[in-house]
């Protein structure tokens, strides 16, 4: 008997839930022992042809609300579905068909309406991406401890989605400094201009996916005006396609958010493109110093991994080759994200 599995959640190209949820399909799709199924939250979703002909592709049947079955078996799942919570009736229809419910929430916080129903034991699996994600969220919410079933499941990426191909480099005589992003306040630091322009770097050029007009408005004290700046809007690229043209990925957020593990960071991995991040939350866990790229814990030391990386052609070249081999090795591991998916049914 197949195992029927409902996603909660719709797909999109933007946000690590989001992403996350469309290489888990990919995963499964492949696996012939389940059936999947996804539920966007409203019907409206459904016009959107880009990801409908996804989920179809991946041989998943789309259901609304209105079309759940009175009474079924399996699994729902949802990634940072706060409505799920703050909507009763959604999780009270998940429980009534018969689901076993499998929560996770990516972000390194928690709402008051998923603690509640996590206290009522109303969330059948409690999910973390990493052990940094679990330590972290169970200091900031003790009763999470009290949790019966806590799993962790790491992201996966699915490898068909990252093969090497040759991208014909845009700007061969610039060294590409970037990084992709949601835009959203926090994903950006308050003197993010400075932060970049200030980087020794020889004829550098700055790429940064995730820019709208209120942020723009933020840093209207800076003139990005000249050729060491290219700005995007969000999903103006292929997310590939963007990460391949840089030639080193630099992390940079507001001082108060914390991430935990940066889908997009990965993927520019996944991409051969070595990552610098500061030396704190989870990116020890995502960056091997010195053999992907660097963890500094200071401005100066990341500037000076920068120069490094920017001057030693060599040095960079082994960087990209191990990005993208360690990466791959990591994190589209298919045979053990499955076990672990199926450890975790087993055991529910």
């Amino acid at each position: 008997m197949l195992t029927n599995l409902y996603f909660f959640h719709w797909p999109s190209d933007l946000g690590g839930a989001d992403t996350r949820l469309k290489e888990l399909i990919q995963l499964f799709s492949s696996n012939k022992n389940y059936k999947l199924y996804c539920i966007p939250n409203d019907n409206f979703r459904l016009k959107e042809q880009h990801h409908v002909d996804f989920l179809k592709k991946n041989n998943v049947e789309i259901l609304t609300w209105e079309s759940l079955p009175e009474k079924t078996h399996g699994y729902a799942i949802a990634f940072c579905n706060f409505r799920i919570f703050t909507e009763k009736w959604r999780l009270e229809k998940i429980k009534s068909i018969g689901l076993k419910f499998l929560w996770s929430n990516d972000m390194m916080w928690v709402t008051n309406e998923e603690l509640a129903v996590i206290e009522n034991n109303l969330v059948d699996a409690h999910l973390y991406t990493s052990q940094f994600h679990q330590f972290t969220l169970e200091k900031k919410y003790p009763k999470l401890k009290d949790v019966k079933n806590s799993f962790i499941i790491p992201n996966y990426f699915h490898l068909e989605n990252y093969k090497t191909k040759k991208i014909k480099k845009k700007y061969p005589n610039k060294f590409v400094v970037g990084k992709l992003s949601r835009a959203d306040f926090g994903k950006f630091s308050e003197n993010f201009p400075l932060f970049y322009e200030k980087m020794p770097i020889k004829n550098p050029l700055f790429r940064v996916m995730g820019v709208d007009k209120k942020i723009l408005e933020k840093y209207s004290w800076h003139s990005f005006e000249n050729q060491k700046w290219e700005l995007l809007p969000e999903n103006s690229e292929n997310s590939i396609d963007f990460l391949s043209q840089l030639d080193l990925y630099v992390f940079n957020a507001n001082h108060n958010y914390t991430e935990n593990q940066t889908r997009a960071m990965v993927e520019a991995l996944l991409c051969g493109v070595p990552a610098i991040a500061p030396n704190y939350g989870n990116f020890p866990n995502i960056i091997w110093h010195g053999k992907n790229g660097f963890i500094y814990d200071s401005i100066e030391e990341c500037y000076e991994y920068i120069k490094l990386l920017s001057s030693n052609k060599a040095l960079l070249k082994f960087m990209k080759t191990n990005s993208e081999i360690f990466a791959k090795q990591i994190w589209c591991n298919k045979e053990l994200q499955t076990l672990e998916w199926e450890s975790i049914f087993k055991n529910l």
